[in-house]
């Protein structure tokens, strides 16, 4: 579907989907969901047992470890893809 091919279009460019093949892309693509947060929403806490990955389409998020900013993440950028290894 349109959709799945635009999903396929964007995880091409994120960095850790870089080396995967189409067929590989469009399996992972079945599985994406959009989300949208608010500003100054909370996504994820440290120690939250989490079972996805976050790519970021638009916008920034800030990464904080013990309140401390990290970096902040911009569009392409994938974050929580441990959790994912962990589960």
């Amino acid at each position: 579907s349109e959709a799945i091919v635009e999903k396929v279009m964007f995880l091409e460019g994120v960095d850790i989907f870089q080396e995967s093949d189409v067929d590989d892309l469009a399996a992972v693509a079945q599985y994406v969901r959009e989300k949208r947060f608010s500003k100054g929403e909370l996504i994820y806490a440290e120690n939250d047992s989490g079972d996805s990955m976050f790519v970021i389409v638009e916008g920034q998020v800030r990464i904080e470890k013990e309140r401390r900013h990290i970096v902040d993440l911009g569009p392409r950028d994938s974050f929580g893809e441990t959790s994912l290894l962990d589960n």
